[in-house]
């Protein structure tokens, strides 16, 4: 699966919109300080393609940035057979 654009805000510690395109070739890095949001990014992408996994304790409210009414995610994928 090729994904060419992430959309997240009022996701856990990412509150602020932010949208990434992602190159067709090549690899990504994701570079950060401690505790600033990489791991969250990557969650973001599976919570978007998969949804919540069951089992693992954490439920919708807790997705959400404090104070916010509602988180939103989108992934842009490639289309079939790129």
């Amino acid at each position: 699966m090729i994904i060419h654009k992430l959309s997240v805000s009022n996701y856990r510690m990412i509150g602020d919109p932010l949208q990434l395109e992602f190159p067709e070739k090549g690899r990504i890095g994701i570079l950060g300080q401690n505790e600033s949001g990489k791991s969250t990014l990557l969650e973001s992408i599976a919570t978007a393609l998969y949804g919540l996994v069951r089992g693992a304790g954490i439920s919708r409210e807790d997705l959400v940035t404090w104070g916010k009414e509602k988180a939103r995610l989108r992934v842009k994928k490639a289309a079939r057979g790129c």
